[in-house]
């Protein structure tokens, strides 16, 4: 078999070893990506962090990442069923030697291996996750920034470092395409290297290298039910986004403040930084296609070493948006505006919460019960104790639930708002 049928034939002769080569790859990638969130280990605290293993163990792994990184593509283009050519010195209409060209394509894109920059399933929403599961329930949440600097709103704002965010900005395309038999009129007889042309393409897309009001808000969700400490907020920041900060500080005033585009969320859109905007391209794209080497010359195709390897195409576009912030960036500035609440003290049961209260006079006697206790054995207590009245209690960890104190002898009594202690059996 010669090279060029070879050649032709390959991705016919190889279709069954391409699909069994992808499958393999799929479900490498798939034990790669297999790591789910993994829940941390039970504690005996009332109180549970969230830090960088618990980040990293919703994350995939290297391995996981660097398939997720890779696609194959495969495509058949279809062409005309009979084509002009030359032979003999006059130009002919024959049968096209080629009826499909075959065209293999390996595209790649880098922010797979940083999934914190990722706006849908990054740092701040595994964090949202991580806090709404149910092992967090019932439990005080410290944030441990998994960031060497900056405050815990910035750390999420910030989705991974600037190189991650810049690297996470590039994707492209490495292909090679088969040539269709007939060049400029002439049937050839092409070798491998000759019959298939490689091309690429290389896209810069710089959207996700700035922090923007979008990320501001993602951040501040994030942080609702993570207990407040002083590392979480800046003094603009917490005016801002938590509810306690300065009341006079207004919604006009964060919207200037954090919906600007701006490099790190630590920094302000300054002079040097609109600078940047303006030289940074808002997309780049570079393309580069193999052209065939030979030129048609009295009827023949003549090499031409001279030719260009490759012809290359650059496009660069340029706009002033990075400048003036989005009616879409504005709102989401306005709704993380005073919109983180310290969580309050989560109540828990305690081991005996039924209470009898027994009232004489200004004196009261608490008096733990069993669950089994009813509302008129605890009447007939306070009678045992020549007491005036009786109230029913519930406690947990947060405090004492009273109801209003009753009559011994009142048919229906008052419970107490709480019914974690089933009063009303």
């Amino acid at each position: 078999m010669t090279t060029r049928r070879f050649a032709r034939l390959l991705p016919q002769i190889n279709s069954s070893h391409w699909i069994a080569g992808i499958v393999a790859v799929i479900t490498l990638c798939i034990s790669a990506t297999g790591q789910a969130c993994s829940n941390p280990p039970e504690s005996p605290k009332s109180e549970r962090s969230i830090g960088k293993d618990d980040i990293k163990s919703c994350e995939p792994s290297i391995p996981g990442r660097i398939g997720r990184m890779f696609n194959y593509q495969y495509g058949l283009a279809e062409q005309p069923a009979s084509i002009v050519a030359t032979a003999n010195g006059t130009s002919q209409i024959i049968p096209n030697p080629e009826g499909y060209l075959n065209q293999h394509q390996l595209g790649f894109q880098l922010s797979e291996l940083f999934p914190a920059t990722s706006s849908k399933s990054g740092l701040a929403s595994i964090v949202t996750g991580i806090v709404a599961s149910r092992d967090y329930k019932d439990k005080a949440i410290r944030f441990n920034s998994p960031c060497s600097r900056g405050t815990g709103v910035e750390c999420l704002a910030n989705a991974g470092g600037f190189f991650e965010r810049f690297l996470a900005s590039v994707s492209g395309n490495f292909a090679i395409a088969e040539r269709n038999s007939v060049q400029q009129g002439i049937v050839t007889n092409q070798s491998f290297s000759q019959h298939y042309g490689p091309a690429g393409e290389i896209d810069f897309d710089p959207s996700s290298l700035f922090i923007t009001g979008t990320s501001w808000k993602a951040a501040v969700v994030a942080l609702k039910g993570i207990s407040y400490d002083q590392k979480l907020f800046a003094p603009e920041e917490l005016n801002c986004f938590n509810k306690d900060g300065d009341p006079s500080t207004t919604p006009g005033f964060c919207i200037k403040q954090f919906a600007a585009p701006r490099f790190a969320a630590s920094m302000k859109a300054g002079a040097g930084t609109k600078i940047a905007f303006a030289l940074i391209p808002s997309k780049v794209q570079f393309k580069a296609v193999d052209q065939f080497d030979f030129l048609k010359n009295g009827g023949l195709l003549v090499p031409v070493p001279a030719l260009q390897r490759s012809l290359k195409s650059y496009t660069l576009t340029w706009d002033v948006k990075r400048w003036i912030p989005s009616t879409e960036d504005r709102l989401a500035i306005l709704a993380a505006y005073k919109s983180y609440e310290p969580p309050s003290p989560k109540a828990s049961k305690v081991s005996q919460p039924k209470l009898c209260i027994t009232i004489l006079g200004g004196v009261r006697g608490y008096l733990p019960v069993p669950d089994n206790f009813t509302a008129e054995e605890c009447s007939d207590l306070a009678h045992i104790a020549k007491a005036d009245h009786y109230a029913l209690g519930c406690a947990n960890t947060a405090g004492v639930a009273i109801g209003k104190q009753n009559e011994l002898a009142a048919p229906t009594p008052n419970y107490p708002d709480s019914q974690d202690c089933n009063w009303l059996q």
